[in-house]
């Protein structure tokens, strides 16, 4: 974990980690070395406990971080559980197995893909098979509706009504990424890009923007790596697809994807990121030697940490940042390819 105040690095994990809602806490969920598991670090306390041991596949916080859902898929009985913070209560909600699970922002659901698209209910476990096979889903900022991707397009699940709506046609799939006012999404859309016909294996996919309403086509958006929303959903910032064009700039655009502008002038060097602050100026990222908070208006710097191992800084299950913007979790030479 990085403090964005001091710059001090502290050692808490050795596998990827997810903040609490509140950033109070961070689940650790398995692990690299040895036997898997669900570990909460209070970063306050500077404790860990461990509340469950054994096989974990996926894990993730409820939204109001009372509880974790979990799955397992290799010891013990598969299926999905919930359990308490504190450890107590574990009760199964379903027999199957995931590698992700997507809760609502109410809580009272849950979304996992496995062979066809399901949704539980919080606390029956009462689960419905709302769509077939799919290779990506996420939740509208309001919980109202489930992006569902699949090889002919994206569609929009009503909770309420159970009415599927499609609104791209297409080669579809994740990540997917909603902007926070839930009007606008982006999402990998179309056939790959083959920019040489000298290495045609040198591919990738272009992010797109779709409206929710109205009946406009996904607007493409620049070669991008790693894509995400301003907290007030006005512009986006991603970083450029530097293993197929060789250009690894940072940059932010508008929500329609016009007016790109570099916050890096260093393409040949690969970066990580970028990820805004929740206040919404910052953005930051990695050049593996350190990490860097860079102002999306003035593009001002602060190298943030500097180190001698390599720094990864990326999103698993969530962003990177704690929600009062003042630590990051970063991974500490960690075996990561670049452009893998």
């Amino acid at each position: 974990m990085l403090e964005v105040r001091t710059g001090r690095l502290w050692r808490l994990a050795l596998a990827p980690t997810v903040w609490a809602p509140d950033g109070t806490a961070l689940l650790q969920a398995g692990c690299c070395i040895g036997e898997g598991g669900i570990d909460l670090i209070d970063i306050e306390a500077g404790t860990a406990v461990r509340i469950l041991g054994g096989d974990v596949a996926a894990a993730s916080w409820s939204p109001d971080g009372s509880q974790i859902a979990f799955s397992k898929e290799m010891l013990g009985p598969k299926g999905v559980y919930v359990i308490d913070r504190d450890g107590s209560n574990l009760r199964q909600l379903s027999e199957l197995g995931t590698r992700a699970i997507h809760w609502s922002p109410q809580g009272d659901l849950i979304a996992l893909s496995h062979r066809k698209v399901y949704l539980i209910e919080i606390p029956s476990g009462e689960t419905s098979a709302i769509f077939g096979r799919s290779n990506g889903v996420a939740w509208s900022p309001d919980g109202r509706l489930l992006a569902i991707t699949n090889k002919r397009g994206l569609y929009l699940f009503d909770v309420a009504s159970g009415g599927l709506r499609q609104i791209a046609s297409g080669p579809s799939r994740a990540p997917i990424t909603w902007s926070p006012d839930g009007t606008k999404i982006a999402f990998i859309f179309g056939p790959p890009v083959v920019p040489s016909a000298v290495n045609p294996a040198d591919k990738f996919w272009l992010f797109h923007t779709v409206e929710i309403h109205g009946s406009a086509e996904p607007r493409p958006l620049p070669p991008a790596r790693i894509l995400s929303w301003s907290p007030d959903g006005s512009r986006l910032a991603y970083q450029s697809e530097g293993c197929s064009t060789r250009d690894w700039n940072i940059y932010v655009l508008g929500a329609d994807g016009a007016s790109a502008k570099p916050l890096t002038k260093s393409p040949d060097s690969p970066k990580e990121g970028p990820y805004w602050s929740p206040a919404g100026y910052g953005i930051a990222f990695s050049t593996f030697d350190k990490v860097v908070l860079v102002n999306a208006d003035t593009g001002k710097r602060r190298t943030l940490v500097v180190s001698k191992v390599d720094l990864h800084i990326h999103g698993y299950e969530g962003s990177p940042w704690s929600s009062d913007g003042r630590s990051l979790i970063v991974l500490a030479d960690f075996a990561h390819g670049i452009c893998d």
